[in-house]
């Protein structure tokens, strides 16, 4: 996975394991929460998406001093 920012948010693209492509994930904290922007195939499948998971995980590793109790993910 590659990630960069643009500020304060952190935009992740992950690869796809099952296609050529890649998905494009934002994390952007709003005060106490952190809104995952993503639109995903699976969702619409009814199953999880790891996409959103990678990328919380990847946002709470580059924020590492803002430790969240937890990283609510809603679809």
């Amino acid at each position: 996975m590659i990630a960069f920012t643009d500020g304060a948010a952190l935009i992740c693209v992950v690869p796809s394991r099952t296609h050529n492509g890649v998905y494009l994930v934002r994390c952007e904290p709003v005060e106490t929460d952190l809104i995952v922007s993503h639109d995903c195939p699976a969702i619409r499948f009814g199953r999880a998406c790891r996409h959103i998971q990678e990328a919380a995980s990847a946002y709470e590793l580059w924020h590492w001093w803002e430790r969240a109790t937890c990283f609510p993910i809603t679809a």
